[in-house]
């Protein structure tokens, strides 16, 4: 049986794709009995951008080093398939909790690795994959290969005006009928969600709160995963629980 493919597909670099990429592999594994990977493609999009974890306004390093894969399953245990290219896809496991996580190390080194994409999303790295594909227009041509697409949205009118043709595809996709969730991320009292709602053209939208900076910075100086932080992991579970449309198998 083919793997089922999930797409985080953002409006806009910066918009929340990893955290809900990250979130969603944990949520299926502790929810679906099935192997489950979380493949990292977000380079697409952030191979140049340096910042902070979890900072609101930037892009940041890598997922690997922004998470401390490197502890979690060891610097020598790890297998970074984006820098040794000779490496059987099939063959790769890195497991933690529960998840293969298939992250290469450092975004600057993987121009070996931006040659062989299409192997990774081919690839069956586990019954269930979840794709962290960065912007929607630096990834457009792997969402034909996907059996469900998540589209996060920052609602700051300001970068949801300069990243219109992120959403264009994402609505073109959704509009073709594609198996698809639009998730306005980072919610907050300022953002009216009747315009939202007719700016994304209706059908099935999620909103996920504004976490407060605070609890932000604190994830960030332990290179903690969001999702395991009590509060928010709840929210998080609550969300998916209730809005994921995955009805493909699992």
């Amino acid at each position: 049986m083919e793997p089922v493919r999930i797409a985080v597909s953002g409006v806009g670099a910066c918009s929340g794709t990893t955290t809900l990429a990250t979130s969603l592999a944990l949520w299926i594994n502790e929810n679906f009995p099935t192997d489950t990977a979380m493949v990292d493609l977000s380079f697409l999009t952030h191979s140049h951008c340096k910042g902070s974890l979890h900072e609101q306004g930037k892009c940041r390093e890598s997922t690997f080093s922004a998470f401390a894969f490197d502890k979690r399953i060891g610097s020598e245990k790890y297998t970074d398939p984006f820098s040794e290219n000779r490496i059987n896809l099939r063959n790769v496991r890195n497991i933690y909790k529960g998840v293969n996580w298939i992250l290469p190390r450092e975004y600057g080194d993987v121009e070996e690795g931006r040659e062989r994409i299409h192997s990774y999303i081919i690839s069956e790295f586990g019954n269930v994959i979840v794709y962290d594909l960065g912007r929607s227009k630096d990834s457009k041509k792997f969402l034909y290969d996907m059996d469900v697409i998540l589209g996060v949205i920052d609602p700051l009118p300001s970068k949801l005006i300069n990243s219109m043709d992120d959403l264009r595809i994402l609505l073109d996709f959704k509009s073709a009928g594609s198996n698809m969730l639009m998730i306005v991320n980072k919610m907050n009292n300022g953002v009216g969600k009747r315009q939202l709602h007719r700016l994304l053209e209706g059908g099935n939208i999620g909103y996920l709160p504004y976490f407060s900076p605070e609890k932000i910075y604190s994830l960030d100086a332990v290179c903690d995963l969001v999702y395991f932080d009590k509060d928010i992991g709840e929210i998080l579970r609550k969300f998916f629980s209730a809005k994921l449309p995955l009805k493909v198998g699992i």
